[in-house]
């Protein structure tokens, strides 16, 4: 993943005022329709600082491999595949409880910086 794209996730989902929502992207019908006021998930925080639209929730969890800089069939992140580290985001996000902040530690951990 681009450095400044990973820095400017980590650094959203650090900001106090970053609202997180479980169980789906975003607590608005449309993705479209948010806002920086939106609580989302933690992938759908990547997909507003890259000021990426999806058209439905199904595109943001997409967006993490095709949109991300992180391409590949399936890429690999520390021996997880992509669909893992997919998996591995929403469990945090909404099985475990993790704060938004806890996440992007994790992130900062597990997901390399590819490209400057």
């Amino acid at each position: 993943m681009k450095k400044s794209l990973r820095d400017a996730w980590v650094a959203r989902l650090r900001n106090p005022a970053s609202k997180q929502f479980h169980k789906r992207a975003y607590d608005v019908f449309t993705p479209s329709e948010a806002t920086t006021d939106t609580a989302m998930c933690c992938i759908a925080h990547l997909a507003f600082v890259s000021d990426f639209v999806p058209k439905n929730e199904t595109d943001v969890y997409d967006y993490l491999s095709n949109v991300s800089g992180m391409k590949g069939s399936p890429f690999t992140i520390n021996g997880m595949k992509e669909h893992d580290v997919v998996a591995v985001l929403i469990t945090k996000n909404d099985e475990e409880n993790k704060t938004l902040p806890e996440i992007a530690d994790w992130i900062e951990a597990n997901i390399p910086i590819t490209e400057e």
